[in-house]
């Protein structure tokens, strides 16, 4: 397994946390609708995986990046891209299950596992590729 990619997983992990606790507090204690609480905490996660990525996974790489604003933009359109096979998941789950605890849960955990793939290699080729 390669180095980045143990990295990005690590970065994925804190956002997987921002992603549940966001998700957790708009869904459950702001009482959101279940696809608003959910685009909302994928935002922020995606946003939370960028920094991540660029300040840990991709730091050698974002030396030469001065654009960040576009890195920020690509690495967004990436997360939209890999939020497909994510939120495909989560939906056929809670279709399938329903949304009461936990199966609202496994599905949250289950999309979000389902994008991860994706996400890695968009942005390792293209996100934070430079060259």
């Amino acid at each position: 397994m390669s180095k980045s990619l143990v990295k990005f997983a690590l970065v994925g992990s804190v956002g997987f946390l921002a992603d549940s606790c966001v998700f957790i507090l708009f869904f459950n204690v702001l009482d959101f609708g279940l696809v608003l609480a959910r685009v909302i905490a994928f935002i922020c996660a995606a946003t939370t995986t960028w920094l991540g990525n660029r300040i840990f996974t991709f730091c050698s790489v974002n030396e030469t990046s001065k654009d960040i604003w576009n890195e920020w933009k690509k690495a967004m359109l990436s997360a939209f891209i890999s939020a497909v096979p994510n939120f495909s998941t989560f939906i056929l789950i809670v279709s399938l299950f329903g949304s009461r605890t936990p199966f609202v849960y496994i599905a949250l955990c289950l999309g979000i596992l389902s994008g991860m793939s994706c996400n890695y290699w968009l942005n390792s080729r293209w996100v934070f590729r430079y060259s």
